[in-house]
C-alpha cells in the first residue's frame, strides 16, 4: 500500500482537521517551521484510512513569511523520504501569494473548481496564472 500524506498548506485558517473530523487544532507544520516542534511530533496517522495528516497548526501572523523561511524545502525532502505522495491543501489561488510559493515546492498541480459557485472569469484568471508560474 502506498504512504500518502495530506499536508494542510493553508494557515488561514487551517481547514484539513475540519473536513478529516479531526477533533481539536493540532500542532502542525507551523510549530516546524518556528522551530518549536519536528516533523516527526506533528505527522499523524488517521486511523483505517491509510492516509497520513501534516496539519498546519496554529495560525502564524505572517503565512507568506514564515513559508519562505527556508525550511519547508528541508522538511519537504525529509517527508518524501516516509511518503510515496504528499498532497497539499492550499488556500484558494486568490488572492493570496501562498498557492503560487507552494506550487514552485510541487511536482504537480490539482485546481479544483465548483460547478455554478466557480466564477468563470476568476478560473480563467487562475488558469492563467498557473501558466505563467510553469514557465
Amino acid at each position: 500500500m502506498l504512504k500518502t500524506l495530506l499536508v494542510d498548506g493553508d494557515f488561514r485558517p487551517p481547514h484539513s482537521r475540519e473536513a478529516l473530523r479531526v477533533g481539536a487544532l493540532l500542532p502542525g507544520l507551523s510549530e516546524c517551521l518556528r522551530g518549536e516542534r519536528q516533523l516527526s511530533e506533528v505527522v499523524y496517522k488517521l486511523e483505517g484510512s491509510g492516509l497520513w495528516l501534516l496539519p498546519a497548526g496554529m495560525a502564524p501572523e505572517n503565512p507568506l513569511e514564515l513559508m519562505q523561511s527556508g525550511r519547508l524545502p528541508e522538511f519537504f525532502d525529509q517527508l518524501g523520504t516516509f511518503f510515496d505522495w504528499i498532497i497539499i491543501d492550499t488556500p484558494p489561488l486568490f488572492p493570496l501569494a501562498d498557492t503560487t510559493f507552494w506550487m514552485k515546492m510541487s511536482d504537480g498541480v490539482l485546481l479544483v473548481i465548483r460547478e455554478g459557485v466557480s466564477e468563470k472569469k476568476l478560473l480563467q484568471r487562475a488558469v492563467e496564472t498557473l501558466d505563467r508560474s510553469i514557465l
